[in-house]
C-alpha cells in the first residue's frame, strides 16, 4: 500500500509538471541555452524521490493510526534538494550571462557596421548546437557532469532502498541520506559549477 500511494504521489507530481511546462514535462530539463540541463534533471529526480518517500512514509503512519504530517524531513534530504536547486539556479545565471554577452557583442557589431558602412563578421557563436546531460558545450564528455550524474544515480538508488527498508520495518518517518554520498554529490557539484564558471 505505501508503494502504491508513493507512485500515486509521483503521478500527481507528473501532472503538475505537465501543467507547469504547458507541454511535455521533459521541457523542464531544458536549460536557459535551449539544451538539456544536468542540474535541472537532477533537481527533478530528487524532487520525485522525496515526493515518493514522503507519501509512502505518510501512508505507513496512517496505517499505524497516526494522521499528523511527518514530524520532520531529515537534514541531508533537505541539503540534497538545496544543492540541486542551487546548482540549477547557478547554471541558469551563467547561461543568461553568456546569452547577454552574445547579445551585447551583436549590438556592438551592428553599431560598427552602421558607423563604418563595412560588413563586420561577428565572432563565432560560443554556444554550439550539441550539448547534453553528460557532455559539455563542445559535445565532448564532461567529467563534472559525469560525476554529478553518477553520484546522483547511486545516491537515489541507495535512498530508494532505504525507503523500502523503512516501509518494511514500519518506521513512520523519512530516512536520511548517507553522509558519505552527500559529500561525494557535493564534490561533483563543485566541479560541475566551477567548470561552468570558468567556461563562461
Amino acid at each position: 500500500m505505501p508503494y502504491l500511494f508513493g507512485i500515486l504521489g509521483l503521478i500527481v507530481l507528473w501532472v503538475i509538471l505537465r501543467l507547469a511546462a504547458g507541454k511535455s514535462p521533459s521541457t523542464l530539463f531544458i536549460g536557459e541555452d535551449g539544451r538539456p540541463s544536468t542540474s535541472k534533471a537532477q533537481l527533478v529526480a530528487w524532487t520525485g524521490v522525496v515526493v515518493f518517500g514522503y507519501v509512502a512514509m505518510y501512508t505507513v503512519r496512517v496505517r499505524m493510526g497516526q494522521y499528523a504530517a511527518l514530524p520532520s524531513i531529515p537534514m541531508n534530504v533537505l541539503i540534497a534538494l538545496g544543492i540541486s536547486s542551487a546548482s540549477a539556479v547557478t547554471a541558469k545565471a551563467i547561461a543568461v550571462n553568456a546569452a547577454d554577452n552574445a547579445a551585447t557583442t551583436a549590438t556592438v557589431v551592428s553599431a560598427v557596421e552602421a558607423v563604418t558602412g563595412a560588413n563586420v563578421a561577428p565572432p563565432a557563436p560560443t554556444l554550439p548546437s550539441r550539448s547534453g546531460i553528460l557532455v559539455d558545450d563542445s559535445g565532448t564528455p564532461d567529467l563534472g557532469k559525469v560525476q554529478v550524474v553518477i553520484w546522483t544515480i547511486i545516491a537515489l538508488g541507495v535512498y530508494l532502498v532505504t525507503i523500502g527498508h523503512s516501509i518494511h520495518q514500519g518506521t513512520p518517518q523519512m530516512p536520511d541520506i548517507d553522509r558519505t554520498l552527500m559529500i561525494l554529490m557535493g564534490l561533483g557539484h563543485s566541479v560541475y559549477i566551477g567548470k561552468k564558471i570558468t567556461e563562461s
